[in-house]
């Protein structure tokens, strides 16, 4: 089975035609970056809010009186969370909205849409600190996504050998 979903993986990455790329359409001839962008939203900040639940519930817990650790951490997961959520939601939806600009402008999905998508995300979020701070940001956002690209074109290609 395992086998099976990675070469599904494989194939609808590799068989989708430049047209259906340029018009933002999967193999199978559906639209996905409107849509994706806004699932993108929704993931980041269901994912924000429940690291945030947990990280600020336990934050909360240390930081009250000894009788009253739980409501403290209640308290404090109510007021915090969901700001992170809407933190990484904003990142989700600024990352997906980018990288489909580029695939869009590009004409092709590879691994340098979602370098610069980290690159220009990273930079417009934190353009308010500075040019040097946002500079800084961009460059890390670009790093970490390369990393990301790095270690998905290498399970790929592991798969890839592996089921021929």
């Amino acid at each position: 089975v395992h086998g099976d979903l990675i070469s599904f993986y494989i194939n609808l990455k590799l068989l989708r035609s430049k047209e259906q790329i340029q018009k933002g359409m999967s193999s199978r001839g559906e639209q996905i970056c409107p849509h994706r962008i806004f699932d993108d939203f929704g993931q980041g900040f269901s994912l924000g809010s429940i690291a945030g639940c947990a990280f600020y519930f336990f934050k909360g817990m240390l930081n009250s009186p000894k009788k009253e650790r739980f409501y403290g951490g209640i308290v404090h997961l109510k007021r915090r969370a969901p700001i992170l959520g809407g933190s990484f939601a904003l990142w989700a939806g600024l990352f997906s909205s980018t990288e489909c600009v580029m695939t869009y402008m590009r004409g092709k999905e590879g691994a340098i849409n979602m370098i610069t998508a980290g690159f220009i995300t990273g930079g417009v979020l934190a353009i308010r600190a500075g040019f040097r701070v946002a500079f800084r940001n961009a460059l890390f956002g670009g790093i970490i996504m390369s990393m990301i690209a790095l270690v998905e074109h290498g399970m790929i290609t592991v798969s890839y050998t592996h089921l021929t």
